[in-house]
């Protein structure tokens, strides 16, 4: 679908029931709460992975740094200081994309499953199936742009966060069933339904993920890691109902087939 037609979609949306959402989400959760839990764990995994990729050469630099300064002397650490606190800002930045990078990935590859169970199709739980080449510059941008507009907020007085995490949030849904459109057409797309949408969709992210730590937390902590996934479906479902799904290229381009 274009960017005009998700537009008028939304724009001719009908009304939400949050109990009905709310009610879907449970119902959808029975059947992916194992792929909600494998996908957790790979997130943890994949941070891991990049703290230590990124841990080594920060080190390195930082060893570097205190070699050159006793040799060289402490009149050197000032001219030196400066290019290694650049390397490191780029070094750490560059770490926090390529994180942001992975979990709207693995986010994105959770919502296909999500889809398949949902609409009982035929589908390999592939986590990784958008850890493809031809969507990583267009990941990137969204999670940069994500950073950026969170800064802003954060910098006009904090409450714009609470605005600004909505229309965020649905960047990542957006791009699952949407992986044509442009970075900046998502990043239009998406605060247009986050904007007309914003109350239901805060308080179904609110109170689901105030559920799934309270059930996890009862569940001796580790629970949490079961009931993390649920928070990410009522967000689904807002999507499904406001704008839903195109059927020929959903079959053609996911490789999938609904069960008849």
């Amino acid at each position: 679908m274009n960017k005009n037609l998700l537009i008028e979609k939304i724009e001719n949306a009908k009304y939400l029931s949050f109990g009905d959402i709310f009610s879907e989400s449970i119902e959808l959760f029975k059947k992916v709460w194992l792929q909600g839990f494998i996908k957790i764990l790979l997130e943890g995994v994949l941070g891991i992975l990049l703290i230590i990729l990124f841990q080594v050469p920060i080190l390195l630099i930082i060893g570097s740094f205190a070699f050159t300064t006793s040799y060289m002397g402490e009149s050197a650490a000032p001219v030196m200081a400066l290019p290694m606190l650049v390397l490191i800002f780029g070094l750490m930045l560059l770490a926090i994309v390529g994180a942001g990078v992975f979990t709207m990935a693995l986010s994105a590859g959770f919502y296909r499953i999500c889809k398949i169970k949902d609409f009982n199709e035929v589908g390999s739980d592939d986590y990784f199936y958008y850890l493809k080449r031809k969507y990583f510059r267009k990941m990137a941008l969204l999670v940069m742009a994500s950073i950026g507009i969170s800064i802003v907020a954060m910098l006009l007085c904090f409450f714009p966060v609470y605005f600004v995490m909505i229309p965020i949030a649905f960047f990542t849904l957006i791009f699952t069933f949407n992986p044509e459109l442009s970075a900046s057409d998502i990043i239009s797309v998406g605060f247009k339904i986050g904007t007309k949408k914003w109350g239901i969709t805060f308080a179904l992210m609110i109170v689901s993920g105030f559920l799934a730590s309270l059930v996890g937390g009862i569940l001796c902590v580790v629970g949490v890691f079961f009931t993390a996934s649920f928070s990410y479906l009522p967000i689904y479902f807002v999507y499904k109902h406001v704008i839903g799904f195109d059927d020929d290229y959903r079959v053609d381009s996911m490789e999938m087939k609904t069960i008849e």
